[in-house]
């Protein structure tokens, strides 16, 4: 990674109200991709219906609370009613929240072992995870504006190939997106 840290500057559409922030891993440099927030009041319903959905499908194996009460092989064993239980979405997003902790588990473990090239690809696998998944980088309700999908898509035609990783952070829909930039 360079001298500095690298700034990719995009415009978003939403409200005006950036923010920007930089952050170094040991000798590693890496940069924060921010995008604009939009009015918490209006990722209400885009937040709650994460939630809403993990825990219907994990109602639906034995009337447990949340996903962390359920083995992922019951999940697995479960799949089809789930689909008609719950819906897809409801069923990726659970698929996400498996991954997403085996995962963090296997980031720790790379940056622990000195690893960083293995971080950095978990960090890409998580990136692509989070959008095919869990599906909180744009508002279902608001299409038109994906200020988070353009600056992902701009990260991966300058980082790809480069030694880069890119991923929405937060719990989505709006805000920033981290670029590792060497």
């Amino acid at each position: 990674f360079g001298q500095e840290v690298a700034r990719i500057e995009a415009e978003f559409i939403c409200q005006n109200r950036e923010k920007t922030a930089a952050l170094a891993y040991g000798s590693k440099k890496l940069a924060w991709l921010n995008g604009v927030e939009c009015a918490p009041s209006e990722l209400t319903g885009e937040f709650a219906a994460i939630r809403h959905e993990m825990e219907s499908v994990a109602a639906c194996l034995g009337g447990k609370v949340v996903l962390g009460q359920v083995k992922e092989q019951e999940f697995w064993k479960a799949l089809p009613r789930l689909r008609k239980a719950c819906g897809d979405r409801a069923v990726l997003r659970a698929v996400h929240y498996f991954e997403e902790n085996a995962r963090a588990l296997a980031q720790r473990n790379a940056l622990v072992s000195g690893d960083f090239n293995a971080f950095l690809q978990l960090i890409l696998e998580s990136g692509h995870a989070s959008f095919a998944l869990c599906q909180n980088v744009y508002c279902s309700t608001d299409v038109r504006h994906q200020g988070l999908s353009v600056a992902l898509a701009l990260s991966q035609t300058l980082l790809e190939g480069q030694g880069g990783a890119w991923r929405m952070q937060g719990g989505g829909f709006a805000g920033t997106i981290q670029a590792f930039v060497p």
